[in-house]
């Protein structure tokens, strides 16, 4: 992304100029966020099971298309983040903090484990998406926009406008709490619990 596309404004926000000639203020994301993330990726995963289970209701019997769908909706209703399949993303391969480059002069990608959420955060369109507007609406002036205005606003940007936020979020947060053996839900407890035993006392 070129420089002109971007204006620092302070640490953890940035001003990213659209094509277009529109300005958004992309703001870092947070431990709090990622539990949304996770919470929303849940959410995600529950709704493409329904749809695969209720796959050609249509062509069966009426008593038996209700009972498949309801039975579909009550199964999805237990799933929790257990239940969610390890993933494979792309990622840049980096060397001595630099990227590293194919013969052709493009990133060098390889494909590494991780959970679903991380996944669906990076890979799966409405996961880029809902990062994107958690980013977007911290800004007061755009805490109003919905999710299909922000859609609308960076639809052919919003590669550039994610690596941004990602870049933004200091990635290597993420990593120490995975590497403590923790989510961002379990962290954002863990922190819950210190505040109140503050408060409160041990």
């Amino acid at each position: 992304m070129s420089e002109q596309s971007k204006q620092s404004v302070v640490p953890g926000r940035t001003v990213f100029k659209l094509k277009n000639g529109e300005s958004l203020i992309l703001s870092q994301l947070t431990v709090g966020d990622f539990v949304d993330v996770q919470r929303e990726s849940l959410k995600s995963f529950k709704r493409e099971r329904i749809a695969t289970w209720t796959e050609n209701a249509d062509l069966l019997d009426p008593s038996i298309r209700q009972q498949m769908v309801t039975e579909a909706f009550e199964n999805a209703a237990k799933l929790s983040f257990r239940d969610l399949p390890t993933m494979t993303r792309s990622t840049p391969v980096k060397h001595d903090g630099k990227f590293v480059l194919n013969d052709d002069g493009s990133l060098k990608i390889t494909k590494q484990a991780c959970t679903y959420w991380e996944w669906w955060m990076s890979e799966a369109p409405e996961g880029v998406l809902f990062c994107v507007w958690l980013s977007v609406k911290k800004e007061p002036s755009q805490a109003m926009m919905n999710i299909d205005e922000v859609d609308s606003f960076v639809m052919e940007q919003i590669e550039d406008v994610a690596q941004e936020i990602g870049e933004l979020s200091q990635p290597h947060l993420v990593e120490e709490i995975l590497g403590n053996g923790e989510t961002p839900r379990h962290k954002g407890r863990r922190g819950r619990r210190k505040k109140e035993r503050g408060r409160t006392g041990p």
